[in-house]
């Protein structure tokens, strides 16, 4: 996931533009690796010691990229100062939350209505006016 983000966002500049394609990035991932996140899903809640690191640094590695990116925009004025690693975990539960109601249950959102709405929650609370 974090290639595919990566991938995503490097020819962007703009920290908007950046953060709404790792969202695009984070959810197409888990969309297209639907057996990976169910695994994911069953690790995270059955607890071994041995799992937790490696889970951890994963999304350790993941949330830094994000929170550059809020990092970045709130340099350039254009979101409003917020903590970073809150931002950065709640847009990362918020969407794995999202993918895992429509990977584990069939929810009839489609991918792109979950875009297009963890988007707009999340930049009509970041932004600034």
């Amino acid at each position: 996931m974090i290639d595919d983000v990566k991938e995503k966002i490097r020819d962007f500049k703009d920290p908007i533009i950046k953060l709404e394609r790792a969202i695009d990035g984070q959810l197409e991932f888990y969309y297209s690796n639907q057996k990976y996140f169910i695994f994911y899903l069953r690790e995270i809640c059955n607890y071994r010691e041995d799992l937790k690191k490696q889970i951890v640094e994963l999304k350790k590695e993941y949330l830094t990229i994000i929170e550059d990116i809020i990092k970045e925009g709130c340099k350039r004025r254009v979101f409003k100062d917020v903590d970073l690693e809150i931002t950065a975990s709640g847009l990362f539960g918020l969407i794995s939350v999202f993918a895992s109601n429509q990977v584990l249950f069939s929810s009839e959102f489609s991918l792109d209505n979950i875009k297009i709405n963890i988007k707009k929650v999340l930049l009509n609370g970041l932004l600034r006016g």
